[in-house]
Protein backbone atom coordinates (compact mmCIF):
# COMPACT_ATOMS: atom_id res chain seq x y z
CA UNK A 1 0.00 0.00 0.00
CA UNK A 2 1.12 3.10 -0.91
CA UNK A 3 1.37 6.24 2.15
CA UNK A 4 -1.08 8.17 -0.51
CA UNK A 5 -3.46 5.05 -0.12
CA UNK A 6 -3.25 4.76 3.83
CA UNK A 7 -4.03 8.47 4.01
CA UNK A 8 -7.09 8.22 1.51
CA UNK A 9 -7.84 4.60 3.00
CA UNK A 10 -7.93 6.44 6.58
CA UNK A 11 -10.77 9.27 5.57
CA UNK A 12 -14.27 8.95 6.23
CA UNK A 13 -15.53 7.94 3.11
CA UNK A 14 -18.18 10.97 2.51
CA UNK A 15 -14.80 12.33 2.91
CA UNK A 16 -13.02 10.55 0.00
CA UNK A 17 -16.35 10.67 -2.49
CA UNK A 18 -16.36 14.35 -2.14
CA UNK A 19 -12.94 14.78 -2.86
CA UNK A 20 -13.17 12.57 -5.65
CA UNK A 21 -16.39 14.24 -7.36
CA UNK A 22 -14.47 17.68 -7.10
CA UNK A 23 -11.42 16.04 -8.90
CA UNK A 24 -13.78 14.67 -11.92
CA UNK A 25 -15.43 18.41 -11.44
CA UNK A 26 -11.71 19.85 -11.84
CA UNK A 27 -10.86 17.66 -14.66
CA UNK A 28 -13.83 18.85 -16.52
CA UNK A 29 -13.04 22.37 -16.01
CA UNK A 30 -9.40 21.67 -17.21
CA UNK A 31 -10.99 19.84 -20.05
CA UNK A 32 -13.52 22.69 -21.37
CA UNK A 33 -10.56 25.31 -20.88
CA UNK A 34 -8.07 23.09 -22.75
CA UNK A 35 -10.54 22.69 -25.54
CA UNK A 36 -11.21 26.73 -25.20
CA UNK A 37 -15.03 26.09 -24.69
CA UNK A 38 -16.49 29.28 -22.58
CA UNK A 39 -17.98 28.74 -19.57
CA UNK A 40 -20.46 31.01 -17.64
CA UNK A 41 -20.07 31.69 -13.82
CA UNK A 42 -23.39 29.68 -13.54
CA UNK A 43 -22.48 26.40 -15.32
CA UNK A 44 -18.93 26.38 -13.83
CA UNK A 45 -21.48 26.81 -10.68
CA UNK A 46 -23.20 23.45 -12.06
CA UNK A 47 -20.08 21.77 -12.47
CA UNK A 48 -18.29 22.51 -9.18
CA UNK A 49 -21.74 22.01 -7.00
CA UNK A 50 -22.28 18.32 -8.86
CA UNK A 51 -21.70 15.55 -6.33
CA UNK A 52 -22.93 12.59 -7.98
CA UNK A 53 -20.46 10.40 -9.87
CA UNK A 54 -22.59 9.18 -12.97
CA UNK A 55 -23.52 12.87 -13.65
CA UNK A 56 -19.82 13.85 -13.12
CA UNK A 57 -18.18 11.16 -15.21
CA UNK A 58 -21.68 11.90 -18.46
CA UNK A 59 -20.44 15.49 -18.05
CA UNK A 60 -16.61 14.32 -18.52
CA UNK A 61 -17.28 12.61 -21.43
CA UNK A 62 -19.39 15.47 -23.12
CA UNK A 63 -17.21 17.94 -22.18
CA UNK A 64 -14.61 16.32 -24.68
CA UNK A 65 -17.19 16.68 -27.40
CA UNK A 66 -18.94 19.82 -27.25
CA UNK A 67 -18.82 23.10 -28.38
CA UNK A 68 -20.16 25.42 -25.22
CA UNK A 69 -20.62 24.33 -21.89
CA UNK A 70 -24.50 24.46 -21.90
CA UNK A 71 -24.63 21.28 -24.00
CA UNK A 72 -23.56 19.34 -21.38
CA UNK A 73 -26.53 19.93 -19.77
CA UNK A 74 -28.95 18.54 -22.12
CA UNK A 75 -30.84 15.80 -21.11
CA UNK A 76 -33.16 13.52 -22.78
CA UNK A 77 -34.85 12.64 -19.77
CA UNK A 78 -36.27 16.79 -20.40
CA UNK A 79 -37.94 15.58 -23.84
CA UNK A 80 -39.05 12.28 -21.42
CA UNK A 81 -41.03 13.99 -18.74
CA UNK A 82 -42.74 16.56 -21.35
CA UNK A 83 -44.25 13.51 -23.95
CA UNK A 84 -45.05 11.82 -20.50
CA UNK A 85 -47.11 15.23 -19.21
CA UNK A 86 -48.89 15.25 -22.49
CA UNK A 87 -49.44 11.62 -22.48
CA UNK A 88 -47.85 10.90 -25.44
CA UNK A 89 -47.08 7.31 -25.32
CA UNK A 90 -43.44 5.90 -27.10
CA UNK A 91 -42.70 3.06 -28.62
CA UNK A 92 -39.23 1.12 -27.14
CA UNK A 93 -37.34 2.27 -30.37
CA UNK A 94 -38.51 5.66 -30.19
CA UNK A 95 -37.39 5.92 -26.51
CA UNK A 96 -34.13 4.22 -27.19
CA UNK A 97 -33.43 6.48 -30.22
CA UNK A 98 -34.44 9.53 -27.77
CA UNK A 99 -32.22 8.22 -25.01
CA UNK A 100 -29.10 7.38 -26.74
CA UNK A 101 -28.72 11.08 -28.29
CA UNK A 102 -25.91 12.91 -27.86
CA UNK A 103 -26.55 15.69 -30.51
CA UNK A 104 -27.83 18.40 -28.25
CA UNK A 105 -28.88 20.38 -31.33
CA UNK A 106 -31.01 17.25 -32.27
CA UNK A 107 -32.52 17.20 -28.67
CA UNK A 108 -33.71 20.82 -28.58
CA UNK A 109 -35.25 20.51 -31.99
CA UNK A 110 -37.20 17.46 -30.49
CA UNK A 111 -38.05 19.17 -27.36
CA UNK A 112 -39.59 21.84 -29.37
CA UNK A 113 -42.13 19.63 -31.59
CA UNK A 114 -42.92 17.21 -28.15
CA UNK A 115 -44.93 20.70 -26.90
CA UNK A 116 -47.36 19.93 -30.28
CA UNK A 117 -47.25 16.64 -31.81
CA UNK A 118 -49.96 14.03 -30.90
CA UNK A 119 -47.64 11.04 -31.50
CA UNK A 120 -44.06 10.09 -30.65
CA UNK A 121 -43.32 9.02 -33.76
CA UNK A 122 -43.68 12.62 -35.35
CA UNK A 123 -40.62 13.41 -33.52
CA UNK A 124 -38.41 12.14 -36.23
CA UNK A 125 -39.85 13.49 -38.78
CA UNK A 126 -38.21 16.70 -40.31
Amino acid sequence: MMPSDMFIAAKPSSTVAVSRAEGVAMAIMYVLHARKVPVTSEEYGKIAAARDMAILERLLRRALTVNSADEMFWEPGVLLAVLEARGVPLTDEERYEITTCTDPDQLEAWLRRALTVSAAGLLFID
